[in-house]
């Protein structure tokens, strides 16, 4: 079994329209006991955003880098 999660800070959020959307998301209201399931397409969506976000706040941070992670988290 395996997984992973994607923690940050609220104050990322701070500004953008995302930060009062994400309170729509069901699917922070999942209890301790219950699983996301999520489809291979999805799963590859993710795994490529986290590879994106990770490349940009490890390699190429600059004035985009904050506009671009938001964004892509939006758009996952």
């Amino acid at each position: 079994m395996g997984g992973w999660v994607l923690y940050f800070y609220p104050d990322l959020l701070f500004g953008y329209p995302l930060q009062s959307l994400i309170a729509n998301f069901g699917f922070f209201n999942y209890s301790v006991n219950e699983t996301l399931y999520l489809s291979e397409r999805e799963i590859e969506n993710i795994e490529g955003f986290i590879e994106k976000a990770k490349e940009e706040y490890t390699q190429n941070l600059d004035d985009h880098s904050h506009d671009l992670i938001v964004s892509n988290i939006e758009l996952y």
